[in-house]
């Protein structure tokens, strides 16, 4: 058991200090050469940030032997350190991802490699192999690409197949050709493949290169410092339908022709074509095909990855976690994983993976439903992925608020970087490290989804409603046609749609999988429907929905004979609230009484007690409404009423600090209305204890009290003074370069001569595929590399010091003086480390690298640290004297546009009351009066202070320094590791920096009573 505490009450000091097991385990992503000391020095700042463990994760930039001798030792090394200081030690199944491969080890034996059924056009002569002489030559260890199952001769007109058996003719006819074709090898499989995930041979050499060798090691303390093992975004390979190219692939796997006969009783070869095309007369046998095809690859999935690990890590008492690849939509999950929530059963804490920040609620009910109705202990979210280092307190604290509503209990932030040396970098930053000028203020964030978890872990979920899945209707539609992939995209959107609207309603819900229920005999209770431990007293089946007939055998039982409502539905709107009505047992509003759809929520029984979680839905940024010019008021707070059904005492908890205290409530007539004030970014924690008093009732708060002085406040005069924390910072990361004596180039920037310079050299680029440095061999450094930087300067500067990787094989030189190489310490990683320079002169000045250079060489930005100021105009930029004071606004147009610290503003606040930091642009603020700090982040970003001096901490970020500052346009949703070296249209020469700094006066408000919503820090 991952959560070894009595689960049936609430504990007020496990709620005030929660165990390890309730904490944050990022991903550790090791990407660098690892030490013991290196390692332990993290943990312990792991331990700092508030996390209760980490998953150590290998990704890119590796120097160690994936699961080599030196790699377990370090492992077992990170276990006992985390042992000794309370920390738990979390398993990760894969070098990078997708799993199953071993880091390549698996995959070079080529009969497991990842293979598909290609229909094409096509004539591939190298695949003209009959399959069993292919299956001999693959036994041999021979690396043949494909073969030939079967060919076909096909019309298709307007859609429609006409398929011509033999003596038949139409002029249109084409010969179209079925093979089975195996992955190409890939950099960022160490130059294999993929596995065959639906091979069991492939999957139990998998367990044995990995699973066995950690059992082996570390097996002493498998269920207890060691809770679980990660599995990431294992596949089948996915669904291809392209018309247009002519080429269609789908998941597939040796004897899966013979496994199709032996289960539906047809020869697929002889069926194949109406996999892709509807059949001219009858749509529903094509229907037929695909169903069979989809199910049979879910269950050979399930059986070869799913099933075959999970209970390897059941017999060795490790609890299995991870997520699917694309999970998300009907046929992102059929593509990749047949079905997600068969494969779900397998995990013993199911997880999704939430990128970009997105609110996409579908995956997340998924998972949720399947943890409950199998009685797992909670559900597992990856978070933060893809979200840049301009992501703040409050944005981290909304993501995870909501998954929080939706089930989550296992967070694993994505991720804390051991080095940022190289690519690494770029690796979907932020690190969620010490890296970051905001880590020591990240405990408070653990500590409060620490007492979330707490609270959501406790009892049984109160939920009454249950939907079934339509998955499988999606799976008659998945073929080639416009009028198919009208109805695809028809059926995800409404799926989608679906979901929110329920999310949203304030009805909670369970996705019921059709696979998964048919095969549980024990489907009633008391004449309920009953779904593993849980029991619905409504079940919405959508329409169209394709059923099983054993479960449209159930579903006519229960219409006929069973207490539970059976509704169809074809729209989710409010035209299905009065069949929800009953089966409501929390209704949000707001004041004057009608809907709020703002907010999700979650409802845990523990006897006649409840715990309430209520978390906001959207992301608060969204400040103007459509076809506005007016702002929400995002700083102001709002009434919320929350009515559950039955009487309670209710009390308001605070994951910030773990107090508690009385809320403002009232019981009218069955139910119980809880008045609470809120801001956009509030969540609410209730304790309702059961009562049988009728009527009791509480003191209605009627929120903050707040006398302004004037009208608006009074805002605070222009900083006294101001202290950049760390040195400024001037970025170096355009300069010409010459190769080996050659011609010089222009100026560019350094990632693209570094993608010039490999081209020219034939080497790989180091881009996001890439294979890692523990494969490569090739340590040469034989080539010569002059880089050349010019600094413009109005004043001279001394004391300045040169942050740079790569420092070992560089000599450096500056206005042609020779630069002493040891280094005097590191900026911001141990990577960057400091050469101290002459001074800077007064007008021109010439920097000079010297860089030997190989295929394991990093050319990297750099960057110039020193007590200055920078002027900055499109690409081009002038150390200018260090500004003498900074006023509130936009820092980065005050002379530190490259700056990435934390920002001290010296104050004098006029009078007592409540000090409003209301625009900001960084990861928060703090305020420090008499040695005491308080964290403002979240809205309405407020916090009480006392009259006199003060400091205001901006909490920086990295992205002005190491974020994509040549990219054009803030409007995609992933930026990955390649988006640092965009071109065309979509980069520029020009610096694209973020705003940075308290862009507004702070105000000041006198007080004349204590708030009801107080400060949460």
């Amino acid at each position: 058991m991952l959560y070894d505490f009595e689960k049936d009450n609430w504990n007020e000091e496990l709620f005030a200090d929660p165990p390890a097991s309730l904490r944050g385990t990022p991903f550790w992503a090791w990407n660098c050469y690892m030490t013991k000391e290196k390692a332990r020095e993290q943990i312990l700042l792991m331990k700092e940030m508030g996390f209760g463990g980490f998953h150590i994760h290998v990704r890119v930039g590796f120097e160690n032997r994936y699961m080599g001798r030196e790699y377990l030792e370090l492992v077992e090394d990170c276990k006992e350190f985390a042992k000794e200081n309370g920390m738990l030690c979390y398993l990760y199944d894969e070098d990078r991802y997708a799993s199953g491969i071993a880091g390549g080890e698996v995959t070079k034996d080529v009969r497991f490699r990842s293979r598909h059924l290609l229909f094409t056009r096509t004539y591939r002569k190298e695949y003209d192999v009959s399959h069993g002489a292919f299956l001999a030559a693959q036994k041999r260890g021979e690396k043949g690409r494909g073969c030939l199952l079967a060919t076909y001769r096909i019309a298709v007109k307007n859609g429609h197949m006409h398929w011509l058996k033999e003596g038949q003719r139409d002029e249109n006819a084409i010969l179209w050709y079925a093979y089975e074709e195996v992955a190409s090898e890939r950099p960022w499989c160490n130059d294999q493949t993929y596995v065959d995930a639906m091979n069991p041979e492939a999957i139990r050499r998998f367990l044995e290169t990995t699973h066995e060798k950690y059992y082996e090691k570390l097996g002493d303390d498998f269920g207890s410092v060691i809770p679980s093992i990660f599995t990431d975004e294992p596949n089948i390979g996915g669904i291809r339908l392209d018309g247009e190219t002519g080429n269609f692939a789908y998941p597939f796997t040796d004897g899966l022709p013979e496994t199709y006969r032996e289960t539906y009783g047809e020869d697929l070869l002889e069926v194949l074509p109406y996999l892709i095309w509807d059949h001219p007369d009858d749509p529903a046998f094509s229907h037929r095909i695909r169903r069979n095809y989809f199910d049979l690859c879910r269950k050979l999935f399930y059986k070869a990855y799913h099933q075959q690990i999970g209970d390897w890590c059941r017999a060795h008492h490790i609890a299995f976690t991870g997520h699917l690849l694309a999970e998300d939509g009907l046929f992102s999950q059929t593509s990749s994983a047949g079905e997600a929530m068969y494969q779900y059963k397998a995990y013993d804490i199911p997880g999704v993976d939430n990128l970009c920040d997105l609110r996409e609620y579908t995956t997340l009910k998924q998972a949720q439903s399947i943890a409950r109705q199998l009685g797992r202990e909670g559900v597992m979210s990856e978070e933060y992925g893809v979200t840049q280092w301009d992501f703040s307190f409050q944005d981290y604290k909304l993501s995870g608020d909501w998954q929080a509503a939706l089930g989550v209990t296992l967070r694993v932030p994505h991720l804390t970087w051991a080095s940022m040396n190289g690519e690494a970098k770029r690796d979907y930053p932020a690190s969620i490290g010490w890296q970051s000028p905001w880590y020591r203020q990240f405990k408070a964030l653990e500590d409060y989804f620490a007492r979330i978890g707490y609270c959501m872990s406790l009892g049984k979920p109160r939920v009454r409603v249950a939907i079934l899945h339509p998955l499988e209707e999606a799976w008659n539609v998945i073929g080639a046609g416009d009028e198919n992939t009208a109805l695809r995209k028809r059926l995800e959107e409404a799926f989608h749609k679906r979901t929110e609207w329920l999310v949203k309603s304030g009805v909670d819900f369970d996705f019921i999988s059709q696979s998964l229920w048919e095969e549980m005999p024990e489907w009633q209770k008391d004449g309920y429907l009953q779904v593993g431990e849980m029991t619905y007293e409504l079940l919405l089946v959508p329409r169209p929905l394709q059923l099983r007939e054993t479960i449209r055998q159930r579903l006519e039982e229960l219409k006929k004979n069973g207490r539970t409502q059976v509704a169809e539905a074809e729209h989710f709107d409010e035209s299905l609230l009065d069949v929800l009505s009953p089966y409501r047992d929390v209704q949000i509003c707001d004041e004057t009484g009608r809907p709020s759809w703002d907010y999700l929520y979650q409802l845990r029984s523990l006897g006649e007690s409840e715990l309430l979680f209520l978390a906001p839905a959207e992301k608060a940024e969204k400040t103007r409404g459509p076809f506005t010019w007016g702002r929400k008021g995002l700083l102001e707070r709002r009434s919320v009423v929350v009515t559950i059904r039955g009487h309670y005492l209710a009390e308001e908890l605070d994951p910030f600090t773990g107090e508690r205290k009385e809320a403002s409530y009232e019981q009218v007539g069955d139910t119980t209305k809880v008045f609470l004030q809120a801001s956009w970014a509030d969540s609410f924690l209730l304790l309702l204890s059961g009562t049988e008093r009728k009527g009791a009732r509480a003191g209605r708060a009627e929120g903050a009290a707040c006398t302004a002085v004037g009208e608006n406040g009074l805002p605070l005069e222009e900083p006294l003074a101001y202290r950049n924390t760390e040195p400024n910072v001037l970025l170096l990361d355009r300069m010409s370069y010459c190769l080996d004596g050659g011609q010089e180039s222009a100026v560019t920037e350094l990632l693209q001569a570094d993608n010039q310079i490999r081209a020219a050299l034939g080497y790989p680029l180091r881009m996001e595929e890439v294979v890692q440095p523990y494969i490569r061999t090739d340590v040469s450094r034989d080539h010569r590399l002059v880089l050349k930087a010019v600094i413009d300067s109005e004043t001279e500067v001394a004391n300045c010091l040169l942050a740079m990787e790569e420092r070992a094989y560089c000599t450096v030189f500056l206005n042609g003086t020779p630069v002493d190489r040891m280094p005097v310490g590191y900026y911001v990683d141990p990577c960057l480390e400091t050469l101290h320079l002459p001074p800077i002169r007064k007008g021109r000045n010439l920097l000079e690298i010297h860089m030997q250079y190989g295929l394991k060489s990093n050319l990297e930005w750099m960057y110039l640290l020193g007590e200055f100021g920078v002027q900055m105009g499109g690409s081009r930029t002038k150390l200018t004297g260090k500004p003498d004071r900074l006023t509130w606004g936009d820092y980065t147009r005050q002379g530190f546009p490259f700056y990435t610290g934390n920002m001290e503003y010296r104050v004098e606040i006029p009078e007592e009351g409540r000090l409003q930091i209301g625009r900001f642009s960084g990861f928060g603020v703090t305020l420090r009066q008499e040695e005491k700090e308080k964290l403002v982040a979240i809205l309405p970003y407020e916090t009480e202070t006392k009259k006199g001096a003060a400091t205001i901490t901006l909490l920086g970020n990295r992205y002005n320094g190491f974020g994509q500052l040549h990219m054009i346009g803030d409007d995609l949703n992933w930026v990955g590791p390649d988006s640092w070296r965009t071109t065309g249209s979509s980069r520029t020469d020009s610096y694209q920096v973020k705003p940075m700094g308290i862009l507004a006066a702070p105000v000041i408000y006198r007080t004349s009573r204590c708030p009801h919503h107080s400060s949460p820090y």
